[in-house]
């Protein structure tokens, strides 16, 4: 349905690529904007983009859950993520390692709301290939930014700061394409 299929476009034009650029410089933008010591804060928030991205894009459309009537289901999947959540803590505080434990807590939030997303699109009648198609457009409009980026860091080994600039210039280009493309995002 477009009333739904409109909405998820327009949050993959506003969310994707913020969130995939702390995804690839979160320890340095932490380091930048708060000191060094919140480096090891940048790379939990890395672990943790995929599932915040997908949380994103799937929360605005999880009251289908109501309106569709299926209120069985969402039970059953709050229930199945929280039992995900609660292994995934108990698992890292085990062994020691909150690396381990934000890493399954992302997985498996990701694996789960990405199948909600999915189950919510195609039941109420959004096409699932056109929302892989706009989450694909989204991703190409982020990937010059995001090789320059990766080309910075990881190849060229430039500072933190200049990392940053590069990130904030990209996203000017790139909400200035989304902007063209989409005019909808100027109407209140």
């Amino acid at each position: 349905s477009i009333v739904v299929q409109n909405p998820y476009a327009r949050l993959v034009n506003i969310g994707l690529f913020p969130m995939l650029v702390i995804g690839l410089i979160g320890p340095e933008a932490f380091t930048v904007v708060f000191g060094p010591e919140w480096a090891e804060a940048g790379l939990y928030t890395q672990i943790l983009i995929p599932w915040q991205l997908v949380t994103f894009l799937g929360s605005p459309i999880s009251t289908l859950v109501s309106v569709l009537e299926c209120q069985g289901w969402g039970l059953l999947f709050n229930i199945v993520l929280l039992v995900t959540r609660v292994a995934s803590l108990v698992i890292g505080g085990w062994s020691g390692d909150p690396r381990l434990a934000l890493a399954f807590y992302s997985i498996s939030g990701f694996v789960l709301w990405l199948g909600m997303v999915a189950w919510l699109l195609r039941a109420s009648g959004a096409s699932i290939l056109r929302a892989g198609l706009d989450t694909a457009r989204g991703l190409s409009y982020s990937t010059p930014t995001l090789l320059a980026l990766a080309i910075a860091k990881w190849w060229w080994h430039w500072a933190a700061w200049s990392i940053l600039l590069i990130a904030g210039i990209g996203g000017l280009v790139h909400y200035g394409i989304i902007l063209r493309h989409d005019r909808t995002l100027l109407e209140p």
